[in-house]
Order: C-alpha cells, then sequence, then structure tokens
C-alpha cells in the first residue's frame, strides 16, 4: 500500500535583518484559480499573537511574497529571531479549500548597518 504524504514543501530561511525577503513562488494558474494568498510569521507554529505578514504581489506565474525589510529588522532588532512562516492559498468567500504551499523555520540574524533619514 503507498504512503501519501500531504505536506507542503518545506522551506526553511535564514535570511540578514533589515533586508527585504523576496521569494518568488511560482505555481499552475488552475492550483491558484483566484484564491487569496496569505503568509505570515509566529515565534511557534501555534501561536495566537502574528508577528509579521508577508506583502503578496501576484503575476502571470505566481507571486512574489515579500517581508519589507522594516518587518525584518523590527523582528531581529534584539537578537537573532527564531519563528515559523507558511504560505496559503484560500477560498475567496471563506470556505474550505485551502491548500499550504510551503512553510518552514525562519531565522532573521541582526543587521549591523542601520541607515538613518537625513
Amino acid at each position: 500500500m503507498p504512503d501519501i504524504d500531504t505536506r507542503p514543501t518545506v522551506v526553511d530561511i535564514e535570511h540578514y535583518g533589515g533586508d527585504t525577503l523576496s521569494l518568488h513562488v511560482t505555481i499552475d494558474p488552475l492550483v491558484e484559480a483566484g484564491r487569496t494568498w496569505t503568509a505570515q510569521v509566529r515565534s511557534r507554529p501555534a501561536s495566537p499573537k502574528l508577528d509579521a505578514s508577508f506583502d503578496i504581489y501576484p503575476d502571470s506565474t505566481g507571486a512574489f511574497v515579500v517581508l519589507s525589510g522594516e518587518s525584518c529588522l523590527k523582528l531581529a532588532r534584539r537578537r537573532k529571531y527564531v519563528g515559523y512562516w507558511d504560505l496559503q492559498l484560500a477560498d475567496v468567500h471563506g470556505g474550505d479549500l485551502v491548500t499550504t504551499l510551503a512553510y518552514g523555520k525562519l531565522t532573521i540574524h541582526p543587521d549591523v548597518t542601520r541607515v538613518e533619514a537625513q
């Protein structure tokens, strides 16, 4: 009997605080099918507190999934941040059609250089 594993792709990310984190996700348009993209960061997968949200910029082949430099800097402002992230597609009308495309550990290392507004 074959095994079936329906978990999403594991993508652990190591990133540098203060830099914009930009990922491009390629997906078959039939899988996307007009659903809403959501990507979030939390300190633990089951944490009720949302630490950050990615901005999503859909394009003809999928979407750019972007965590702003400001968000990255905030997460690692005191020390190295270790949390978890995932990326989902969900039914626009709140139905049960949810597909998590990727998830994993997110580590953001503190930045050294600070750009000050003049």
